[in-house]
């Protein structure tokens, strides 16, 4: 992706939802972010978004449920 401009350190999942800017890393469960990575995270959370790092799937499905950006199965 940097090839195309886009920054070191942006986010896996980035969204826009009802004029909020959502961003969340995805790590694997003995994973770790970079500085970088980290940075874009805490920049994002200075300017009013909300950004995050889940491990792992279970965790990454249940941030973006909480954040209204996913909605689990309807039983």
């Amino acid at each position: 992706m940097k090839g195309l401009g886009v920054r070191p350190g942006i986010s896996d999942v980035c969204a826009i939802y009802d004029g909020k800017f959502y961003a969340l890393e995805l790590k694997a469960l003995d994973g770790r972010p970079s500085e970088a990575q980290q940075e874009f995270i805490d920049q994002v959370n200075r300017a009013g978004g909300f950004a995050g790092i889940a491990y792992g799937l279970d965790k990454a499905i249940a941030v973006l449920e909480t954040w209204g950006l996913l909605r689990g199965a309807v039983a």
